[in-house]
């Protein structure tokens, strides 16, 4: 929560990140992750693949779910 309201609420991005994967990282190790779903909108703004991630699989519902709506309202049928 620290990472939501005094980092991405408050502008301060790199905080964020830091409070992101910190949390991801001890996720990972403590439980064996592969793939971590970053379920809260503002966790996506601050992290991506890149350090401190490396290994994780991130998932973004509201990419996938905008993915998926884009598909279906401009498919082809």
């Amino acid at each position: 929560m620290h990472g939501i309201y005094h980092g991405v609420k408050a502008g301060n991005m790199a905080l964020a990140r830091d409070c992101f994967v910190a949390v991801g990282e001890a996720l990972a190790r403590r439980h064996g992750l592969s793939t971590l779903v970053l379920g809260c909108t503002e966790i996506p703004l601050a992290v991506s693949a890149g350090p401190g991630m490396a290994g994780l699989d991130l998932i973004d519902p509201a990419a996938l779910l905008a993915r998926a709506l884009a598909q279906r309202a401009y498919a082809v049928a």
